[in-house]
């Protein structure tokens, strides 16, 4: 077995530094989205409380429901992230898979 040259010893630094860097963003990233989830599950939990045997949620006021709306907005902006965040770690995890098969 020969040992790994300079190059080679730097190289699977870089590589592990890809694996270490998008595991942290891939794994923050559904952190985010998970929160985004919860968010919607305590909305969707308030309408059903609050829905009328007709179907229709209701409010105290016409402030409180375009706050809740705007609650829902922010639920579906904060999982949008979570998945962009998620999907940006998968790119060097990617860069790690390619340099396992590299020629050296």
């Amino acid at each position: 077995i020969d040992p790994l040259t300079r190059q080679e010893s730097v190289n699977l630094g870089i590589a592990r530094m890809f694996l270490l860097v998008g595991t942290v963003l891939f794994v923050f990233g559904v952190g985010v989205f998970n929160r985004g989830e919860r968010m919607k599950a305590a909305l969707f939990k308030y309408e059903f409380e609050h829905r009328t045997d007709g179907g229709v949620v209701t409010f105290s006021t016409y402030e409180a429901s375009v706050a809740h709306q705007r609650r829902h907005e922010r639920a579906d902006f904060v999982k949008s992230v979570g998945t962009g965040i998620a999907g940006l770690g998968v790119l060097p995890i990617m860069g790690w898979v390619l340099s396992l098969f590299s020629s050296h």
